[in-house]
């Protein structure tokens, strides 16, 4: 069964990943609130199964992490995917 056990501002929870060798240990990509600044956003990580949160990857109030996946060879590397709503066109002119 789930338990409701922090983050209570993210809103939005992309990705629950475990680590495999402790059950304790559990990352969390936050997205934040969609339409608003601030929150609980960025990657999140627990090692006390959700009593206590902190945040390892933080990179602005307007961006959350939407993904995270964590290499099966070895569960201390992770990529994590950031997102925010609030876009920009990106124009690139380059001869090559």
């Amino acid at each position: 069964s789930w338990e409701k056990v922090g983050l209570e501002n993210s809103e939005h929870i992309g990705k629950i990943v475990v680590d495999p060798r402790d059950s304790d240990v559990v990352y969390v990509a936050a997205q934040g609130p969609l339409w608003s600044a601030g929150g609980d956003r960025g990657l999140y990580k627990t090692t006390d199964g959700g009593d206590t949160w902190t945040p390892v990857l933080e990179i602005s109030e307007h961006t959350g992490v939407t993904d995270v996946v964590m290499d099966p060879r070895d569960p201390d590397v992770l990529i994590a995917a950031a997102w925010q709503r609030r876009r920009h066109v990106w124009t690139l002119v380059s001869g090559g």
